[in-house]
């Protein structure tokens, strides 16, 4: 994919919401049946939503401590990975949203979206805040044995988005990428810092330096660089 530039256009493929509820699966590597209650189960959009400061309407987390929040309010994923899970979980078939997010967003991936870059989409206005950390339901959610792991190592993670100006989106909505000031500072960078193993602490104080990443990355690098 070429690299994005001031003026892009991506466009939401499809829109999910989604309020918690408890789910009944049996998770992978244990034995049995185990209830988990979660808001990762999205169900598509069928008209425009509104897109508030918190999260958009009718959508929901049921952890949050970890989710949700001024700096994550809308989840994003790449609509191309799609294709490449397919291949790598031995699947014909994943369910819409099948990662938990809000926005399912073709036309990029986390090589080309930047940390504090700025999209107008629909009549909302909304900046990227950090990457999106894969949370253990998301292998019960498709019965995928270290998906998580997976998911890091290739930096198919997805990321979030803030909200500065509030208002409706809709699936179709293009997303104008209006003002980057880190174009250095990819979400697959930042990937790369936070589950570098072993971790660097010069890489970790020099993105948590950015004034545009989320409070949260921030507060984990600080500490992680200062142990």
């Amino acid at each position: 994919m070429d690299n994005l530039v001031q003026g892009a256009t991506l466009q939401i493929v499809s829109l999910q919401v989604g309020k918690p509820r408890w789910h009944e699966s049996g998770l992978p590597g244990s034995s049995g049946d185990q209830r988990w209650y979660s808001g990762i189960i999205k169900e598509t959009a069928q008209s425009p939503l509104m897109l508030t400061e918190f999260n958009l309407v009718g959508d929901g987390q049921a952890d949050a401590i970890n989710h949700g929040g001024r700096d994550k309010a809308v989840m994003a994923y790449a609509y191309a990975h799609y294709a490449h899970w397919l291949v790598d979980l031995q699947r014909e078939h994943l369910p819409t949203a099948a990662f938990g997010e809000n926005f399912t967003v073709g036309n990029c991936d986390e090589s080309q979206v930047c940390i504090g870059d700025i999209y107008k989409v629909g009549d909302a206005i909304v900046q990227v805040s950090q990457p999106r950390q894969p949370c253990w339901k998301q292998e019960p959610l498709l019965n995928a044995t270290g998906l998580i792991g997976k998911m890091t190592q290739t930096s198919r993670t997805g990321w979030y988005y803030r909200v500065i100006q509030p208002g409706k989106v809709a699936t179709g909505s293009l997303l104008e990428l209006i003002e980057r000031k880190f174009p250095h500072l990819t979400i697959s960078s930042a990937n790369a810092i936070m589950y570098a193993r072993p971790t660097v602490n010069t890489d970790d104080l020099a993105l948590s330096a950015c004034p545009l990443l989320s409070q949260s990355w921030v507060s984990t690098l600080m500490q992680r660089a200062n142990s």
